[in-house]
């Protein structure tokens, strides 16, 4: 649920905040299949980098656990993803 009325969570932000707010140890593993769009991708970096947080566009910041969660980015076309995208960390 989002902290703003009238604005509603969207799939990815759903899933990742129900994975937030599983404080079990098991490893949660959000997979994204399908083309990935450069402005898409573009959002996602503060949770691809050091900061692991979903910035969402009303403003407001998700936390990942760096420990527990990871997400897969599988897209159409491999060749079209900039390799800071495809690499582990």
């Amino acid at each position: 649920m989002s902290c703003l009325p009238g604005l509603a969570d969207g799939l990815g932000s759903t899933l990742i905040r129900n994975a937030v707010a599983d404080t079990a140890i098991d490893r949660k593993w959000i997979v994204f299949d399908g083309p990935v769009d450069a402005i898409w991708i573009e959002n996602m970096n503060t949770v691809l980098d050091d900061n692991c947080t979903l910035c969402l566009p009303n403003g407001e910041r998700i936390k990942l656990n760096p420990n527990t969660m990871r997400m897969l980015f599988e897209a159409g076309i491999p060749p079209y993803i900039c390799p800071r995208f495809s690499a582990a960390p």
